[in-house]
């Protein structure tokens, strides 16, 4: 009897070591992503970092943007004043695309009737200016994007009525060469970035998302059903559909899905401190660490437009769009106005 007794102790105390274990296992698993997608996204942040322009990493919140009745300014940072500029846009001419293609320099796309024209515009100082046209060429179109690999290399999406054009644009040569020719095509959502060191490109169009190496111009792969994505580096890549976040790979063509992360939008990343991840959820924004996945800070009833830094974001509440200091404070300020078209280093990716 007394090693009966003994034996159903042991089995109780070993299915409690089992139920307690796997409560734990839970736990853990709420708090973080489980082992190999946490360290195949950790390892993706940490490495990221190398990848990204030198003038990506200067400790600025530059924003550059157009108000809804044309004026054109710049700011810094929060704890600076904003700035207006002389608008470099011709008043019959409509400002459509932004990119930074240095450290206060941007590019810049305008149209007008039947023609396009990429400039380019550099900041040097307060309220003072360079700015040279750098192509032009007369095109019907309806919509146009694009994503510099450097000052005088694009990759573009054209678009007529319902047929697209991704091709490659060198604005020195006049050179251009197409990727893809797309019979219909939805704009309303569109996204077109190269990666940080212009290995790839990948455009977001509906919810359809295609890579493409650039150096050949060959599509390398295609997902559906996905609703945000962004760069983490120049080889993986975060996105979002409706099962879930995954981390791809490009070099594999491996995805793998986050525990932690169900279906998001606004994807953001900044390589600061081995990576920071931003991303609206619930109709919240959320900043999270990549190497342990804590929230830095959280915003309810916020809209995240995209990071300016590691430590601040451009994020729309009610009527208060502008600036947001997530980190080491929580504090904002309002200094865009609604339909402002803008643009930060870290918007690109």
């Amino acid at each position: 009897m007394a090693i009966l007794i003994v034996i159903a102790f042991i089995t109780f105390v070993g299915i409690g070591y089992l139920l307690l274990s796997s409560t734990l296992r839970k736990t853990n698993k709420n708090n973080e992503l489980s082992g190999t997608d946490n360290k195949l996204l950790q390892t993706a942040c940490k490495n990221a970092i190398n990848d990204y322009p030198e003038w990506t990493k200067a400790d600025t919140d530059l924003i550059i943007w157009e108000n809804p009745d044309k004026s054109f300014n710049f700011r810094n940072s929060p704890e600076d004043a904003s700035a207006k500029l002389t608008s470099p846009v011709p008043p019959m001419e409509t400002l459509v695309d932004m990119d930074f293609i240095g450290l206060n320099e941007i590019s810049y796309v305008t149209t007008r009737d039947n023609n396009w024209k990429i400039s380019t515009l550099k900041l040097n100082g307060l309220g003072a200016y360079n700015n040279s046209l750098i192509y032009e060429k007369n095109e019907a179109i309806s919509f146009i994007n694009t994503s510099p690999i450097s000052r005088n290399e694009y990759i573009t999406i054209i678009v007529n009525g319902n047929k697209g054009v991704l091709k490659y644009v060198n604005t020195d040569s006049s050179k251009e060469e197409i990727f893809i020719e797309m019979p219909s095509i939805n704009t309303e959502k569109i996204k077109l970035a190269v990666s940080p060191k212009g290995t790839y490109t990948y455009l977001l169009q509906g919810d359809s998302l295609i890579f493409f190496e650039i150096a050949s111009k060959k599509q390398i792969d295609k997902i559906s059903s996905v609703s945000s994505v962004v760069w983490v580096g120049d080889g993986y890549l975060l996105y979002s559909d409706t099962e879930g976040t995954y981390v791809y790979n490009l070099k594999t063509k491996e995805k793998s899905k986050l525990d932690k992360l169900k279906q998001v939008s606004e994807l953001t990343f900044n390589p600061q401190e081995d990576g920071i991840i931003a991303f609206n959820e619930n109709g919240n924004t959320k900043i999270v660490n990549c190497q342990t996945w804590q929230i830095i800070n959280s915003k309810e009833g916020a809209v995240l437009k995209t990071l300016t830094s590691g430590k601040t974001a451009i994020t729309k509440k009610g009527d208060q769009f502008g600036f947001w200091r997530f980190k080491n404070n929580d504090w904002g300020v309002k200094m865009l106005e609604d339909k402002s078209k803008f643009v930060t280093v870290w918007q690109r990716y």
